[in-house]
């Protein structure tokens, strides 16, 4: 593992054990929540909260494919 690959790593990690990044989450979650395909009457509402819900499920996957993405290169 590179040098930058390790400290990208490290600060992660710090980025995950702060209350901001729970509060973050939690944040996510909500609008997860919140955003629901049944209520679209439009074609053009449909696509638009399923773009929508696909970028929240990204960021709210971010620590978990950081953490996978460390394991690969510890293994």
């Amino acid at each position: 593992m590179t040098p930058e690959e390790q400290s990208y790593f490290a600060e992660a990690r710090d980025l995950f054990l702060t209350s901001g990044w729970d509060e973050y989450v939690k944040e996510l979650v909500l609008h997860m929540d919140s955003v629901t395909l049944d209520g679209c009457t439009t074609a053009e509402e449909f696509w638009k909260a399923k773009g929508r819900l696909e970028g929240l499920r990204i960021a709210y996957s971010y620590e978990d494919q950081v953490k996978a993405a460390e394991e690969e290169y510890d293994a």
